[in-house]
């Protein structure tokens, strides 16, 4: 091929490392591109026209300075194999332009004639003074280098003069000049918002837990949350840290207030603050929604068996049992929206019940499991009196009381009481099973489990 005939298009200048101890450089790459009608290449040049600018972290050029080169060419991708790699020692002129041609130099690595072209991606890797100026793809240069493997290449400019066409429909785009060469996104692929097909990283990675800010003056803690948004919690809530099944529920640690019993309804309620949750310290033995309305007490088996909505009853039907353990409620009473716990409280939910477990000692790698968890936490919730022997670990240590009320199963029987407690939560397991805790007579553990809706069980309501 004869350079004499190549005509310069533009130069594309581009800023790859600006510091006051290090140098920047102005890149002026020379495209090869043909004014007018087509030309035929016959044979292609062993060496790449490379020009540029160097200047310090200020700006000015440095005039008439020494500098050192290595060209690197790396295979298929930025990081991927170094095919070709030279140095060169060049001194820059008065205006610290330096010219060289990519080939001449003193080569450490490969051959700069049989790198292979037609068949790879290539990426230019440039440092001068130690210094990395960044790497590049190079789409333009490989057209003209592998024309020797072909027996004719024809090449056109667009009048645009960002695109340069290889016989046909084939075409690159020339790189720096226009913006469909890149795929902007986030390039990290441990962020939550990774994009595969991005090559250009705008800052947009989001990582978990993160800190970010929602815009709302009322929330505190704001962090990216595994939908990758940005997610506040309003004063007084928090996550319940390391959690994975959590990571979505904000957790109220707002306290009791100073006040250590609650009147609901006509039956006083004892608090209890544990972690920064406010529990009731008793089971809930309401007959009411919030609203006033009335919750069903169905005694017989067949009723309460085949209804679908919410309803109540004291163990073995027995009032002498609602004023010793409260009552018993299937968990359509627990879902209805009339809600059974006070304004501003709630059935706790599974994280609920998760963050108290937290907060008396159950590691959070045994909090998501299911059955047993534990050896002692158990212990720490029950109540000292009221359970059958031998009532393991019982020291009620944080005054949560838990009595060992029972529950009424699936068939409508009543079933362990003084040896079992147990409790729901707001959290369904599936269409028509929800989550719940117990504890029992002979382990320390809390237990965690999921049961048919119908069947009844105590509550606890949680601060909201």
């Amino acid at each position: 091929m004869n350079l004499d005939k190549i005509v310069q298009g533009f130069d594309l200048f581009r800023n790859f490392a600006q510091s006051p101890k290090l140098m920047r450089v102005v890149l002026v790459f020379l495209i090869v591109m043909l004014m007018g009608g087509n030309w035929i290449f016959a044979q292609s040049p062993e060496l790449i026209p490379y020009q540029a600018i160097a200047r310090n972290g200020n700006g000015a050029p440095l005039a008439a300075s020494d500098i050192n080169l290595v060209f690197k060419i790396r295979q298929g991708a930025l990081n991927g194999m170094v095919v070709y790699e030279e140095t060169q020692a060049l001194t820059t002129d008065s205006r610290g332009y330096f010219t060289t041609n990519i080939g001449s130099g003193n080569v450490l690595t490969g051959s700069f004639s049989n790198i292979d072209w037609a068949n790879n991606h290539h990426f230019m890797q440039i440092l001068i003074n130690g210094v990395e100026l960044g790497n590049q793809q190079l789409l333009s240069v490989p057209y003209a280098l592998h024309s020797k493997t072909a027996e004719e290449v024809v090449l056109s400019v667009s009048t645009s003069g960002d695109t340069l066409f290889s016989g046909g429909n084939s075409f690159v785009i020339v790189p720096g000049i226009s913006a469909a060469n890149f795929t902007p996104g986030c390039t990290d692929p441990s962020s939550c918002n990774y994009s595969s097909v991005a090559n250009l990283d705008n800052g947009s990675c989001l990582h978990i837990y993160d800190i970010c800010n929602d815009n709302n003056p009322l929330t505190i803690n704001d962090a990216i949350n595994v939908s990758c948004e940005c997610q506040g919690f309003f004063t007084g809530s928090t996550l319940l840290a390391g959690n994975s099944n959590c990571t979505n529920a904000p957790i109220s640690v707002s306290g009791c207030g100073g006040s250590s019993e609650l009147e609901y309804q006509g039956i006083t309620y004892s608090l209890v603050e544990i972690g920064g949750q406010c529990w009731f310290a008793d089971n809930l033995a309401t007959s009411q929604y919030r609203d006033g309305s009335n919750i069903p007490n169905l005694s017989t088996n067949a009723t309460w068996v085949a209804t679908t909505n919410g309803a109540y009853c004291t163990y073995a039907n027995l009032a002498s049992n609602n004023d010793l353990y409260g009552k018993l409620y299937n968990w359509f009473a627990v879902n209805d929206s009339r809600g059974v716990c006070p304004v501003g409280w709630h059935v706790p939910s599974d994280c609920d019940w998760m963050f108290l477990e937290n907060s008396i000692g159950l590691p959070v790698a045994s909090q998501t499991l299911t059955g047993g968890r534990g050896t002692t936490q158990g212990g720490k919730l029950k109540s000292t009196a009221l359970w059958l022997a031998p009532n393991t670990s019982a020291v009620d240590e944080f005054n949560f009381s838990a009595l060992p009320g029972g529950y009424r199963n699936q068939s409508g029987s009543f079933r362990v009481v003084t040896t079992g407690a147990y409790f729901w939560t707001s959290s369904a397991a599936s269409i028509s099973t929800a989550h719940f805790r117990s504890l029992l007579n002979t382990s320390g553990s809390i237990f965690r489990s999921s049961a048919e809706n119908v069947m009844g069980m105590s509550i606890r309501c949680v601060k909201d």
